[in-house]
């Protein structure tokens, strides 16, 4: 990394190497059972970042104007062979559009020749340092059509060739998303969060996304948030989904707190993940009890249940769900973590 005052250039440049060996099916004579992909990766992130003192509402801040260039080269590898364990595409959002892949783990490494440039300004409190206002835009120009999808081969019989299981549909063209937000946080308990992912080519929206938070204080949240995203494939098996995600976090009394979530697909008209559970703070202890239910697809749902007695600095028993809830809980506080590590925003 190269950084001033006000500006920044990080140049990167790696090799990822990975190495399949499978246990194929009998019914898949044709499909290799070592798989090797050596795929490099070069990208560029520069920046700028501008400040002034600026009056709004009657109130001073410090606001800030940050334009941001990066961009990303992945040259394409056929991936078919290797099968998908815990691989999924990433939700777009102006974090991912900065990283250099658009896939969760290791099993696909999208092929890129993009230019992600962006702008973004923030109202900062001078006294606190709290981000009380984010605004952001950005566009991605691709220069080549995408190649690696989420596909994968199997072959149906022991005279067949192999097949290719289509699980995604890859863009083309030079497409360029324009990608809009607007967050902050409004009060001390108070936080909104909104993302907006546009196709000029076609005028319509490919992603819109809307979150409120009420946080007053440590391992209390109550969140609500909206999701639009006409281009993904519902757990029904069709092309859009739309839904609402309610969750939260919060003492009962007596040591016990309720930690839940429920997602609800609008489209499809059912809950299609729900999280519940309790906890208990024993001082030096706690004891956590949760389900999770997730429908995996329109027909089939998972269930799991995890009890878990935490000694705290010392060890646990049982499965924790503890990542689970985090993942799923915005704003979640581990209950039995020493008051030092109690970090609660800045105001």
């Amino acid at each position: 990394p190269m950084r001033g005052a006000a500006w920044f250039v990080t140049p990167k440049a790696g090799v990822h190497f990975s190495r399949y060996s499978l246990d194929r099916a009998v019914g898949n004579p044709q499909l290799p059972e070592s798989v090797s992909r050596t795929v490099p990766i070069i990208s560029i992130d520069s920046g700028l970042v501008f400040e002034r003192e600026a009056r709004f509402f009657g109130s001073d801040f410090v606001q800030t104007l940050e334009p941001r260039l990066f961009y990303l080269r992945v040259p394409y590898r056929d991936q078919r062979d290797i099968p998908l364990f815990d691989t999924a595409r990433y939700d777009v959002g102006f974090a991912q559009i900065f990283s250099d892949n658009r896939y969760t783990g290791s099993d696909r490494i999208g092929d890129a020749n993009d230019l992600t440039a962006a702008v973004t300004s923030r109202l900062i409190d001078p006294a606190t340092g709290a981000e009380r206002l984010r605004v952001f835009a950005g566009q991605r120009y691709y220069f080549a059509d995408q190649r690696v999808t989420q596909d994968y081969r199997t072959a149906y019989s022991r005279d067949g060739d192999p097949a290719t299981v289509h699980l995604e549909t890859p863009r083309d063209g030079s497409r360029a998303d324009v990608l809009a937000g607007l967050g902050g946080r409004l009060t001390r308990s108070v936080s909104v969060d909104t993302y907006m992912q546009y196709n000029p080519r076609d005028s319509e929206t490919e992603r819109f996304n809307a979150a409120i938070r009420y946080q007053p204080d440590f391992a209390k949240a109550l969140n609500v948030s909206y999701r639009y995203a006409p281009k993904l494939t519902s757990t029904d098996g069709t092309l859009g989904l739309e839904d609402v995600d309610i969750s939260g976090q919060w003492p009962l009394g007596g040591g016990w707190y309720g930690v839940g979530r429920v997602t609800r697909s609008l489209k499809e008209k059912r809950v299609t993940e729900a999280i519940g559970g309790f906890e208990y703070n024993g001082g030096c202890w706690a004891l956590r009890v949760a389900m999770h239910r997730f429908a995996v697809d329109a027909n089939d749902v998972t269930k799991a249940v995890f009890i878990q007695l935490e000694l705290n600095d010392l060890a646990s028993i049982g499965s924790s769900p503890v990542n689970l809830i985090k993942r799923s809980v915005p704003g979640y506080g581990k209950i039995n973590d020493s008051s030092s590590d109690r970090v609660f925003g800045v105001e």
